[in-house]
């Protein structure tokens, strides 16, 4: 949103140069995106137009002489829209044009020429460029354009405004935030009662049919109007934020609606026949020639203000051609509503046309500001048509208005301790007094009156955000933290998957995220809204996904880690950390059972055991009495399933270290012929506990003879903490391993 800091320094005074201003609007306010200086005026003076003569060598040029204070010079133009007696803005020669462009004397088809007329857009001021810009005629020639339009011009800072603050778009409410920082008093635009107000032969009668669409039509007809050019300074300020000057009653509607932020609309009064408005939705089939040139189709979601033949404007959008003010408009009904923001968002959305009224309606503006508003325009008016009469009533059609303001009581020493900082209760009360929130003080107590239109303070936080965008982000000290440094903690199921992702990432293991979605079963958890048919409910295990899913190779080895879910008592569902692992390659059913060793190893698992299920090709895991995983075998493929969450209380995270060996390792080779019935396991566990100088056991091969049965060879380790080990020790080992599997297992050495 664009604002002119020549119209803000009129209203405030202040001494700050734009770059300055912009400053304290971006610490204080909210964001400025850009701050762009218009025009420089060396060389730019107005000039009086003495006679002109067509150009004897071109069909479309003119040779003026032009009266530039002391001297007459002769310029050809090409524009037609001059005339004798004119005032114009005159580049002399050595100006430089926004653009660049430096003047010089030219001989122009044979004829000299000392200058040039120049139009608005070549001043820099509008993108209008269809006539020469005519100016005061108060202006004595030779006057510097910089007595009409400032020293340097004006400059124009765009900001940025946040949805939540819609009051923003005015300068009324930007010079009140401005003031309230500066710590000085303003004066904003008289809108003190109207002069001469009487009765009109015949009032305007108003019918809102969608009061929802239309929450308050408020409307005044004023008579006995001139319709005419706006006087130099509204049309530089409309310019300047890039609106074009139309006429005297436009421009005001246009100024006020910069001043206030509300989108003002005035009727030909002539041209509303019967006198008649009504609010309503447009009709099937209906039209609109817009005041753009473009006839738009209408439809029964568009809002439309309408006489009794037809519609007369899109509501909150564009007005109509046929009842636009005109040079030959002697009344006028001007219009003042507060409209739904959804209804006109869609309204501009379908009509594919953004204005400067919708842009502003979209926003959602306050249900009481169309009585300023109207109160504002309507002096305006009457300044600039001082034989205007203004008709008695003012039309005012609403629903049942909400409070102007509501109370809201906060503790002073809350809002401190909330912000770190101490800020006196006076201080405060004069700070929320200058943003218009009346306030009074009671002890720690602050009674604050939040007008209707800052439906963004709703509590303690936004006063105290309030006092310290005010206040100065920049005056609170700065301190440095006085929280104890202390490393993070985690929680212990997320330092568990941690663990488990690098511990198979390490292994060799790719991990694979899928959806946690599945066509359900008895016990699964069924979505309200599912996204399809086969994802009607959640997973209440992983392993059939991981086993549906299309690796596109024989070997491989994926995991995953997610959520399951199982039906609860409560109103949600109980949610738990599953893995999954996935290996396809030869021999996966003991490279998988190795891998959930090692991984069992790495979280320091204690008091797990592998169990034999009847009617399951696998094991499962289990600790106590509760099964927390299940290796299973899948023809040339297997997986293994661990619950995290079960397991995540019982990870050891302490890691034991014992002093470097002093004496070296003995090994030995042990091969066994083992029943069927037998567990690897089982005598892993034994060889373990056969003998304290057990160091190491090691499972390294397994085949089946044919004529013996299942055979297993095992890698044994031993070591001494106080000795170096002999031949003997070894053998009897050996001895006491070899005796003990027998008589546990009917396990017989190979080589026996």
């Amino acid at each position: 949103m664009k604002f002119s800091y020549q119209l803000l320094k009129s209203w405030l005074n202040f001494k700050l140069s734009p770059q300055e201003l912009s400053d304290l609007i971006y610490l204080h306010i909210t964001e400025v995106e850009s701050v762009e200086t218009h025009g420089k005026w060396a060389n730019f003076v107005v000039g009086e137009i003495l006679a002109i003569k067509p150009h004897p060598n071109a069909d479309k040029l003119s040779l003026t002489q032009v009266d530039v204070g002391g001297r007459v010079l002769g310029i050809v133009c090409g524009a037609h829209n001059i005339a004798v007696g004119q005032h114009v803005p005159v580049a002399l020669v050595g100006a430089k044009l926004p653009d660049g462009t430096i003047i010089r004397e030219a001989v122009i088809r044979g004829e000299p020429s000392d200058g040039m007329l120049c139009s608005s857009a070549e001043l820099g001021l509008t993108g209008d460029a269809s006539g020469i810009r005519l100016l005061d005629t108060k202006r004595q020639p030779g006057t510097s354009l910089s007595e009409l339009l400032g020293d340097d011009g004006d400059s124009i800072l765009d900001l940025k405004i946040l949805a939540n603050r819609p009051d923003y778009i005015s300068y009324r409410s930007l010079a009140r935030e401005i003031a309230a920082v500066l710590r000085q008093d303003w004066q904003p635009p008289a809108i003190a009662g109207v002069r001469g107000a009487s009765a009109t032969e015949a009032e305007l009668r108003v019918e809102v049919k969608d009061p929802v669409a239309c929450p308050r039509y408020m409307a005044r007809i004023i008579q006995n109007i001139q319709v005419g050019p706006s006087p130099e300074w509204l049309q530089q300020t409309l310019t300047a934020v890039g609106l074009r000057p139309i006429n005297n009653i436009v421009d005001a509607a246009n100024y006020v609606m910069l001043e206030t932020g509300q989108p003002i609309h005035a009727f030909d009064l002539n041209k509303v026949k019967d006198r008649s408005i009504i609010v309503r939705s447009a009709k099937v089939g209906e039209t609109l020639a817009c005041l753009d040139g473009v006839t738009r189709p209408l439809d029964v979601q568009t809002l439309v203000i309408a006489d009794s033949s037809g519609p007369l404007a899109i509501a909150g959008v564009i007005g109509g051609e046929t009842s636009g003010v005109g040079e030959s408009t002697t009344a006028v009904a001007v219009e003042v509503a507060n409209f739904d923001f959804v209804s006109i968002r869609n309204t501009s959305r379908r009509l594919g046309l953004r204005t400067d009224a919708s842009n502003r309606f979209e926003r959602g503006l306050d249900v009481f500001l169309p009585e300023l508003a109207l109160r504002r325009v309507i002096k305006l008016i009457q300044q600039l048509c001082p034989d205007s009469q203004v008709g008695k009533d003012t039309i005012d059609v609403h629903q049942k208005l909400p409070p102007a303001s509501r109370l809201l009581e906060v503790s002073a020493e809350a809002i401190n301790r909330l912000l770190g900082i101490i800020i006196p209760t006076g201080e405060m009360a004069d700070i929320l007094n200058r943003l218009d929130l009346s306030t009074t003080v009671n002890g720690d107590r602050l009674s604050i009156a939040v007008p209707h239109d800052r439906s963004d303070i709703d509590g303690m936080a936004d006063i105290a955000e309030e006092i310290l965008r005010i206040y100065g982000t920049d005056q609170v000290p700065l301190v440095m933290p006085a929280l104890p440094l202390a490393l993070p903690t985690q929680p212990d199921l997320r330092r568990v998957l941690t663990r488990v992702r690098e511990t198979l990432a390490r292994l060799g293991l790719f991990e694979v995220y899928l959806h946690p979605f599945d066509v359900g079963g008895e016990s699964a958890v069924e979505l309200d809204n599912p996204l399809s048919s086969v994802a009607t409910h959640l997973k209440t295990d992983l392993t059939e996904g991981l086993r549906q899913l299309e690796a596109g190779r024989s070997d491989f080895r994926i995991f995953e880690v997610g959520t399951v879910f199982a039906k609860a008592k409560t109103v949600f569902p109980e949610e738990r950390q599953q893995l999954v692992l996935r290996i396809s390659e030869p021999d996966a059913y003991r490279v998988a059972r190795g891998i959930a060793d090692t991984l069992l190893g790495e979280l320091g698992l204690t008091g797990t055991d592998w169990r034999e299920v009847a009617g399951v090709d696998g094991l499962r895991l289990v600790r106590g009495q509760e099964m927390v995983g299940e290796l299973r075998r899948w023809g040339s493929e297997a997986t293994f399933a661990l619950d995290l969450s079960a397991i995540a209380p019982q990870v050891r995270w302490t890691r034991e270290y014992r002093p470097l060996p002093k004496y070296p390792v003995v090994k030995m080779d042990m091969a066994f012929f083992i029943p069927d019935r037998v567990r690897i396991a089982d005598l892993i566990k034994d060889i373990w506990a056969a003998d304290p100088l057990v160091d190491a056991v090691e499972l390294f091969d397994i085949f089946r003879s044919p004529d013996r049965g299942r055979s297993a060879a095992f890698h044994v380790q031993l070591r001494s903490n106080v000795r170096t080990l002999t031949k003997e020790d070894r053998d009897k080992v050996n001895e006491v391993i070899k005796n003990m599997l027998l008589e546990r297992h009917k396990a017989r050495l190979r080589d026996e």
